[in-house]
């Protein structure tokens, strides 16, 4: 009996999640993000059009040239993807217009998910996502107002080795996620990071180096698409047995 409710219950969570919940989610978030999309050009229209200052498309195409070969053009394409497993659409919407999605938002929702004890890619993941991104662009946005106003003077008082501990928080914050989510299959973790080093070991070879931001490829786009490929594989495996 208490095994139907629970099947009910969840088969219930489903029809309003995919039926009520996820069709506003999609229009306002298609709406917030075009929204936002559109008024990241507003700096440049006052500079043009207020201001007289429009650089020359000599200046534009070299500079497009160079972001693109930096592998820019690349992460709009692989962020979405990698992304999403983990916050869903919903968590995608937001973290796409508030920016600083591995850094911020992802230990903010991974610590949210575990916390409630609700798996990424699910209904409820995705719901508790949405409220682990929330809290921190709230946060982020209080501490980095308060960073800019007063940590510059916070900063002339550290100390100088206390200043070079701050380049491996990104590091460690990166091996955190990482551990937290390999912890739930080893097996596919050690593949993950394997694949990163050899892409990472791929990727310093002088006739990768020499062919501009085709290095991001070998660091980003093939280990997680490897990895993605291979946790499919072994999902049909054990589906199969």
């Amino acid at each position: 009996m208490d095994e139907q409710r629970t099947a009910v219950s969840s088969e219930t969570v489903k029809n309003i999640y995919n039926k009520e919940f996820m069709p506003g989610i999609y229009r306002w978030g298609m709406f917030t993000d075009i929204l936002g999309a559109a008024l990241s050009w507003a700096p440049i229209f006052v500079l043009s059009f207020i201001f007289g200052i429009t650089p020359s498309f000599s200046m534009i195409l070299p500079a497009a040239f160079a972001r693109a070969m930096t592998g820019l053009f690349i992460n709009w394409f692989v962020e979405p993807f990698t992304f999403y497993p983990i916050i869903g659409l919903p968590g995608l919407f937001m973290t796409m217009l508030s920016g600083n999605t591995s850094n911020l938002r992802l230990p903010a929702l991974a610590s949210a998910q575990q916390g409630a004890g609700v798996e990424p890619g699910t209904e409820e993941g995705n719901l508790i996502a949405i409220i682990g991104i929330a809290v921190s662009v709230v946060i982020s946005t209080a501490m980095i107002t308060f960073a800019a106003v007063g940590g510059a003077s916070v900063m002339t008082v550290l100390p100088e080795k206390a200043i070079s501990v701050l380049n491996y928080l990104l590091p460690a914050l990166f091996g955190a996620i990482f551990a937290q989510f390999a912890m739930k299959n080893w097996k596919l973790g050690g593949i993950a990071l394997v694949l990163a080093v050899i892409g990472n070991l791929v990727s310093k070879l002088p006739a990768v180096t020499a062919i501009g931001g085709i290095s991001i490829i070998f660091k980003f786009v093939g280990p997680i698409f490897g990895t993605m490929l291979i946790a499919r594989m072994l999902d049909g495996k054990t589906q199969e047995g």
